[in-house]
C-alpha cells in the first residue's frame, strides 16, 4: 500500500553527524505487507536478514489493557527474556523499561506516549550507542530506558568477548486498526544516510535534555514493511542495533492507515478505527562471539 512516511530533513549537520535544525518532510512510500510473503520462502523476514520478525505469544495477550500490562510487567519481562534467549541463543537478555503508547494521548509522559509518525531509531547512532551500552553494562552510567533492570553488570574485558544486539519487542494490546508500526529492511539502509537528532517532543520530564536519536535521509531504495491486522497474540520484533553490523540502526515508524479498503480478521469492512494501544520493551541481548546463532 501507499502511505506517507515522514523523514527528518536536516538543514545543517555538524562535524559530529548531528542535525542542528530541520523539519519533517512526508514522502509517499510503498509499505509492503509482510504477511504476503510465503512462510517457506527464502525471502521470509528474519531478525538476521531483514532485521525483523513476527512472533506469536499467547501468554502476553491475556493482559488486555495498558493498566494490566503495567501491573504485570515483571511477568511480561520474564516471558520476553526467556523467549528471546530461546529464539536467538543469547546468553543474557536485559529488558528495558516498558513504554506504553496510545495514538490519542495529548501529552507525552514518562511511560505513556503518543505514536511516532517519523522514520527513526531509538537512541544515539553508531559508536555513540556502543559506548553508552558498554558504560551501562559496566555500571558506569544510567540509561533511563533500562531503569527497570536490577540484574548483574559486566566488566569491559568480558564485554569484549561478546556481541551486543538491541532488539525492540513491540506488542499490540488490542487489534491494530490505526497507526500500525512499519519497519525498514535494514539491508536497504546505508550508514552514510544516518545522522542524530534531538526529538523536540522528548522533554526533560521523559529523558535527559541531551538524549539523541537516529534519523536518516530519505532514499527511494528504502524498503518498508508492516504486518496487516496485527492482534494481541502477535509481537513484532526488530533489531535496533547490532555490533555484528557496525552498529547500523534500523528505522521504524507508525503511519496513517487508510481504512476505506480494509477488512478485519472476520472479513468485515472497517468503517471506523480504534486508537492504537501498544507497548514496547527495548532489550539488550548479549551473545558469545564464538557461538553461531540466529
Amino acid at each position: 500500500m501507499k502511505a506517507t512516511i515522514n523523514y527528518y530533513f536536516p538543514y545543517e549537520i555538524d562535524d559530529n553527524g548531528t542535525a542542528l535544525n530541520g523539519t519533517l518532510v512526508g514522502y509517499n512510500t510503498t509499505i509492503h505487507d509482510a504477511r504476503t510473503i510465503n512462510t517457506f520462502s527464502s525471502q521470509r523476514p528474519y531478525l538476521n536478514t531483514f532485521g525483523f520478525d513476527l512472533v506469536k505469544c499467547k501468554p502476553i495477550s491475556e493482559f488486555k489493557s495498558i493498566e494490566s500490562c503495567v501491573k504485570n510487567k515483571k511477568d511480561i519481562y520474564q516471558y520476553i527474556v526467556s523467549t528471546l534467549k530461546e529464539m536467538t541463543g543469547a546468553i543474557d537478555v536485559i529488558p528495558g523499561a516498558m513504554i506504553t503508547r496510545i495514538s490519542t494521548v495529548k501529552k507525552n509522559l514518562r511511560n505513556l506516549m503518543n505514536v511516532h509518525n517519523d522514520a527513526h531509531c531509538d537512541f544515539a547512532p553508531g559508536n555513540e550507542q556502543k559506548q553508552q551500552l558498554i558504560d551501562y553494562l559496566n555500571n558506569k552510567r544510567k540509561i533511563q530506558a533500562f531503569d527497570d533492570y536490577t540484574g548483574k553488570h559486566y566488566n569491559v574485558n568480558k564485554l569484549n568477548n561478546m556481541d551486543i544486539k538491541c532488539i525492540n519487542w513491540w506488542h499490540p494490546i488490542k487489534p491494530v486498526e490505526s497507526n500500525p508500526l512499519c519497519v525498514i529492511d535494514r539491508r536497504s539502509l546505508n550508514l552514510n544516510e544516518i545522522f542524530s537528532i534531538d526529538f523536540p517532543e522528548y522533554n526533560e520530564e521523559i529523558l535527559s535534555k541531551n538524549t539523541k536519536f537516529c534519523s536518516s535521509k530519505h532514499n527511494d531504495q528504502h524498503k518498508w514493511y508492516y504486518y496487516s491486522n496485527m492482534n494481541p497474540n502477535e509481537n513484532l520484533l526488530f533489531v535496533t542495533y547490532s555490533s555484528e553490523d557496525n552498529w547500523k540502526p534500523n528505522l521504524h515508524s507508525s503511519f496513517d492507515l487508510n481504512t476505506s479498503n480494509l477488512q478485519n480478521n472476520n472479513n468485515k469492512r472497517i468503517t471506523s478505527s480504534s486508537p492504537r494501544e501498544s507497548f514496547e520493551v527495548r532489550c539488550i541481548c548479549l551473545f558469545d562471539k564464538k557461538v553461531s546463532r540466529l
